[in-house]
Parts: structure tokens; C-alpha cells; sequence
């Protein structure tokens, strides 16, 4: 009977916390003084049992540990392996899934903003694992920090936008203190990735957000409008055109615009969408020297030479080789058939 009623507790506990509500100002989400209460959660046999059944042994050690630590000197020691142990143990937890050892771990003021030894936070680790009321459990701790970088320099934003999982990304961006420009070690935004991943839903969520850098540019020096030529569809494209804060004639490392790399593949509609804003430039040159109407004409995509020659390329600017576009043209054999 005792152990029945501990388990009609613990999952008692369990439901509490995924029915915990979320208050709403300015379009920001913040937590009600009454709201942030950490339940005392006794760590118990069943759940040791359940995370030696699961092979589980950091959580196993942490949980006996706590359950032992009648004078608090473990849960209150800074020592550098205690608070590594607590915060593997809470990964191992959140692998499981299971609300009621996270809450007891919790509840014994485990640090929610360490780094795992793979690198994570937990919040991070709850997003990998797609558990939405982890993930709001995790969320709503003091103290959390919510811009934690893993060994990619990703945030749990960054991850949540990678995973697909557009609720975290909403409850992430309600968050005052979230960063949404940071960016990870291959210079990427969260607009970088949703673009690279073709994410409408989440392009226009994060468009929404007025303190979003659309132009920060990666380590490629490629921006959100480079990607979206390279990896999305035109409804990529159309999504971030809604924004009219775009620096349209940003080059990367090779000196590309997003014209060029549009010219490159060939793709006409795109081509079409870019010279349909005024602020497109059509005569940077790259790297060698080359306009977009260089590349057409080398391509031998003769209608986009002709949109863009409609736009004002210029016929006679020379590349690093000292050749205009029409020499670039692959039957070029007599300049004066094009004076």
C-alpha cells in the first residue's frame, strides 16, 4: 500500500507540472511570483530502482547520494566532480523522461545552467529528446540560463529550430532574456538555420521578432538571403522578402550577392524575385571580377541574360581577365559579332 500511494504521488507531481501555466505581457513570457514553486519531491525507492533497472549509473549514484545526504554536505558542496555528477545525473533523468526524479533533482537545487560532459545543458538535452513537458519543467527554474552554448555554439534555440519543434521555439522566443542573434561556431543565427532547413512556419515566426539581425552574416559571410537561394524553394525566398530590412547586395567570401548565386544555379524565378526589388544591384562584381550577367552569359542562360540586361547590367564592365560578359559566352569566337 505504501509503495502504491508514493507512486500516486509521484505521478500526482508529474501532472503538475505539465499543467504549469505560463503568463503572458507584452507578448513576453514571465513567471507569476506563485507559479515558481519547487514541489518537495523525497527521492525514492522506486526511483533508484528504476534507474539501476535502466542502467543508468551516474543517476543512480547522484540519487543515492542525495537520498543519503542527511547533513546537505553534498548538495551543497561546489566541488567540481559533484557538480558534474548532478548535472550528468539530470541528463540521464531527462533521457527517461521521467518528471518526478527530474523534480526531486530539482528540488535538491541541482544546477540547471552545467554543461554535461557530451557538452549539453538540460535544456538543450530536452529539446533533443522533443519532451515538451520537460522542456516547460526545465524552462520555468530560476536561474536558468536560457542562451547556454553547447560545444557547438548552439543555444537551446538553435537546437529547438534544428529539431523541428516549432512549440519550444515559441515558448523560447516569449522569453525576454532570449537571444535571438547569437550565433554558433560556423557563424550561424537561428534565421540561418530555419532558412538552410526550408522551415517556413519558423522563418516568419522568427521575422516577427523586431530585435532579429537579418543580415548577420556566417563564417562563409553568407547571409539568411545567400542560404535561401542555395538550399530553399521560392516560398523561402518570398518568406524573408517580406522584411524590407535586408541588405540585398551582401557578398560572401567569394564575392557572390544572392543574384549571382541565383544566375549559378540557373534558377530563373529566383533571379526574377531579386531584380523585382529596387534596391538590387546588378553590376557587383566578385572575387574575379564577374557580374551576374558574366555568369549567364558563361551559362548560357540566355533569358536571364536578357532580365537582367532589362535591369541595367552593364554590357561592357571587364572582368579580372579583361573580359566583358559577351566573351564569356561558351560559342564566343569573334568580339565583333557582339560590338
Amino acid at each position: 500500500m505504501l509503495q502504491r500511494f508514493i507512486k500516486h504521488i509521484n505521478n500526482m507531481i508529474g501532472l503538475l507540472m505539465v499543467l504549469a501555466t505560463f503568463s503572458h505581457c507584452d507578448g513576453k513570457h514571465k513567471r507569476n511570483v506563485d507559479e515558481k514553486v519547487i514541489l518537495s519531491t523525497p527521492i525514492t525507492a522506486e526511483m533508484i530502482q528504476l534507474a539501476s533497472d535502466t542502467r543508468r549509473s551516474t543517476l543512480l549514484r547522484a540519487l543515492q547520494l542525495l537520498q543519503d545526504d542527511s547533513m546537505h554536505a553534498v548538495k551543497n558542496s561546489n566541488s567540481t566532480d559533484i557538480v558534474q555528477l548532478y548535472s550528468d545525473a539530470l541528463q540521464q533523468a531527462i533521457s527517461l523522461g521521467h518528471l518526478p526524479i527530474i523534480q526531486a533533482l530539482l528540488y535538491h537545487q541541482i544546477n540547471i545552467s552545467t554543461l554535461a560532459q557530451n557538452r549539453f545543458s538540460p535544456l538543450h538535452y530536452a529539446v533533443f529528446q522533443k519532451n515538451e513537458a520537460v522542456f516547460q519543467l526545465l524552462i520555468n527554474q530560476d536561474h536558468i540560463n536560457i542562451n547556454l552554448r553547447d560545444a557547438q555554439g548552439n543555444t537551446p534555440l538553435h537546437s529547438a529550430v534544428l529539431k523541428g519543434c516549432f512549440n519550444m521555439v515559441e515558448i523560447l522566443l516569449l522569453r525576454e532574456e532570449v537571444d535571438v542573434n547569437s550565433v554558433n561556431n560556423s557563424g550561424s543565427t537561428v534565421l540561418h538555420l530555419a532558412t538552410s532547413r526550408g522551415n517556413v512556419k519558423t522563418i516568419k515566426r522568427l521575422l516577427s521578432c523586431l530585435a532579429l539581425d537579418i543580415n548577420i552574416q556566417d563564417i562563409e559571410d553568407q547571409s539568411p538571403l545567400h542560404l535561401a537561394i542555395d538550399w530553399g524553394d521560392i516560398a523561402i525566398l518570398d518568406a524573408l522578402l517580406v522584411r524590407k530590412d535586408f541588405q540585398l547586395n551582401l557578398r560572401d567570401n567569394k564575392g557572390h550577392t544572392p543574384l549571382h548565386l541565383a544566375v549559378l544555379k540557373g534558377d530563373g524565378e529566383k533571379v526574377t524575385r531579386l531584380l523585382q526589388e529596387s534596391e538590387i544591384d546588378v553590376n557587383i562584381q566578385d572575387n574575379h571580377g564577374n557580374t551576374p550577367l558574366h555568369l549567364a552569359t558563361k551559362k548560357g542562360y540566355w533569358s536571364i541574360t536578357a532580365a537582367l540586361r532589362d535591369r541595367g547590367a552593364k554590357l561592357s564592365l571587364k572582368n579580372k581577365e579583361g573580359k566583358i560578359p559577351a566573351q564569356m559566352a561558351p560559342n564566343f569566337k569573334n568580339y565583333s559579332r557582339y560590338n
